[in-house]
């Protein structure tokens, strides 16, 4: 069980890491102008829209690397915010499925309990 907890660890923190590099790629001002340039589109009405985008992509990608951190150090809170996200992930089909059904699984365990309350 502890090599499970160690493999969900590394994926939380790894997905979170790329996401909040996505973001902070996103946010950059030149690309809205890249974006004009090579669409010929007027992306004004889309920023608002794109800045609601990027702030749940934040969130989500912040909540995976405390994760995936609390996993790693077996912080006790880690369990119940590991299976919120995991139960929020199997919308993401299909690897988000794969991941939420698998963290469900392993964090559901009495093991896992246990060891995560030492």
């Amino acid at each position: 069980m502890q090599l499970h907890l160690k493999i969900l660890g590394y994926i939380y923190a790894i997905t979170g890491g790329i996401g909040l590099a996505m973001v902070l790629v996103m946010i950059n001002p030149d690309e809205k102008s890249k974006l004009e340039e090579i669409a010929g589109l007027d992306t004004d009405p889309l920023l608002g829209y794109a800045a609601v985008i990027l702030l749940i992509l934040f969130i989500a990608s912040t909540l995976s690397l405390i994760e995936g951190i609390g996993l790693l150090t077996r912080k006790p809170w880690a369990r119940l915010l590991g299976l919120a996200l995991g139960i929020l992930s199997i919308i993401d089909i299909p690897i988000g499925t794969i991941i939420g059904v698998y963290t469900i699984v392993v964090l559901w365990k009495k093991e896992t309990k246990q060891l995560l309350n030492k």
